[in-house]
């Protein structure tokens, strides 16, 4: 399991406005998680975020003439806000955020559906108009939930009804 550490320099933060030339923020990312570290406002001890790449919903780089900022947003409406990265590592924090944000997503989806599909099965009623119902009616709900997309939802829709003989 791959760790990769990023480190904001004083240089890009002094020009962002961040005067603390203590610690540098660092962006940490693993295989499951992503953590922001930064010096707080009365110098004393290190904020820290985690996240868990399954509630992380995106990530934008605003670049400027000198540098990166980068923001993370989770699926609670909160965000992360880093200042003082180099635009390379701002596009390496990039990519394997969406690199890992992607394979959390489409592995909670396709576990999500396999999950409900294979509930309505254990039931003993999957032959039955009244278990496919139920299993589209639980579907609809994930699609009401934004957890499953339109398409997801109409594939398994379809493969329920056309498939049932």
């Amino acid at each position: 399991m791959s760790t990769f550490i990023f480190k904001s320099s004083y240089l890009l933060r002094v020009i962002e406005g961040d005067w603390n030339p203590f610690t540098p923020n660092v962006i940490e990312i693993s295989e499951s998680k992503i953590e922001a570290r930064r010096r707080n406002w009365y110098l004393i001890s290190t904020d820290k975020q985690n996240y868990h790449f399954q509630n992380i919903s995106g990530v934008e780089l605003n670049k400027n003439l000198f540098g990166a900022v980068v923001k993370i947003y989770t699926n609670g409406g909160g965000k992360i806000v880093m200042h003082g990265f180099s635009k390379s590592k701002a596009n390496e924090i990039l990519s394997i955020c969406e690199k890992h944000i992607n394979n959390h997503s489409q592995k909670s989806v396709s576990d999500t559906i396999s999950n409900a599909v294979a509930a309505a099965m254990r039931t003993g009623k999957a032959s039955s108009g009244a278990s496919i119902s139920d299993e589209i009616r639980q579907l609809k709900a994930l699609l009401d939930d934004e957890i499953i997309t339109k398409d997801e939802f109409e594939y398994k829709k379809n493969e329920l009804l056309f498939n049932q003989n």
